[in-house]
């Protein structure tokens, strides 16, 4: 923050306008962080590589990808609050609901104090019927709007921001190669293809997220669109 002062000249004398406080624009902050969690990741990627440790249920590599799945909810919500239209709003919901249900996917309870076979069950069951409760509520709220909301996604996810969701999806498929594994014939080797492009897939979902936000993107590609 700084303090600007001004002069100004009345009946040829100088006099010092009151000082003006500039306020820093916090705008860019977001941008900043989103920065330092790419950068981050990247790093995770280059110095975790042959550290098979590192790549196994609730280690680095799946936290990161339950943070930024996350942080991808959390912005797809936010961009749906300021979204300027009703298919907006319901299309960045379900993008929100759509990274909800992976990092409901990627949390484990395997190693943990829930790992009892009891709890862990219950718990496995409770994650995936609170997903789904919130897809029949959003699915009863948008019905109507149904041929609108996937048009609009669809159209989206080709251009834009939503080219990292694309992304994002294309290397989430890769990863499942490795789960297969189809690619290597070492375990190791495949753990770390897998989760190491699952990791660049929940990237690119949270730089899809993060753009579309700063940019307020709309889904709406025409007024004749509205509901």
């Amino acid at each position: 923050m700084s303090v600007d002062s001004t002069f100004r000249q009345e009946d040829g004398g100088t006099e010092r306008a009151p000082a003006v406080i500039r306020v820093p624009d916090i705008r860019h902050i977001g941008d900043w962080l989103a920065g330092a969690a790419i950068f981050i990741v990247c790093l995770e990627l280059v110095f975790s590589f042959g550290h098979v440790s590192l790549y196994g249920e609730n280690a680095l590599i799946e936290l990161s990808q339950c943070m930024l799945l996350w942080a991808s909810g959390a912005l797809f919500i936010a961009a749906a609050v300021r979204a300027g239209d009703r298919i907006s709003f319901l299309a960045f919901l379900w993008l929100a609901l759509f990274v909800l249900a992976l990092l409901m996917r990627e949390i484990e309870f395997d190693g943990t104090r829930f790992a009892t076979w009891r709890v862990s069950s219950f718990l496995h069951e409770i994650k995936y019927a609170f997903t789904g409760f919130l897809a029949v509520l959003l699915f009863v709220s948008s019905y109507r709007a149904t041929v609108p909301v996937v048009r609009a996604g669809a159209t989206w996810v080709l251009k834009g921001a939503g080219r990292w969701m694309a992304a994002g999806l294309a290397a989430y498929l890769l990863g499942d190669l490795g789960d297969k594994e189809f690619l290597f014939a070492d375990k190791g080797a495949n753990l770390m293809l897998e989760e190491s492009a699952e990791l660049i897939g929940t990237l690119c979902f949270f730089i899809a997220a993060h753009t579309a936000l700063r940019r307020r993107s709309i889904l709406l590609p025409s007024p004749q669109q509205k509901p």
